[in-house]
């Protein structure tokens, strides 16, 4: 892959949540392709603009993957679990 296809990497990814999914259900794709690789190619794509180009996308393929009621559940869930371990954090710093 060349470097200027290395933004596209998430076609790959998509498909390969496509298998999760059969394999290990729904949020184990969602785990995979929206909190470990969206958030990551989102956070890329802030100072890449070849990154950012494709971000819209990439987010057309994760809607694809997921019905709406699975997108909003699942990101409830990663909101959910961000806020704990921000509040673990907080409170080993406290002590």
């Amino acid at each position: 892959m060349s470097n200027r296809e290395f933004h596209k990497v998430w076609m790959g990814q998509c498909e390969a949540a496509r298998e999760i999914r059969l394999r290990y259900g729904a949020k184990a794709a969602f785990d995979y392709i929206v909190a470990e690789k969206l958030l990551m190619f989102a956070d890329a794509s802030a100072g890449r603009p070849e990154f950012a180009r494709e971000l819209p996308r990439f987010v057309a393929c994760v809607r694809d993957l997921f019905s709406p009621e699975e997108l909003g559940t699942g990101i409830a869930r990663i909101e959910q679990e961000r806020m704990a371990r921000e509040a673990l954090s907080a409170q080993i710093d406290e002590d």
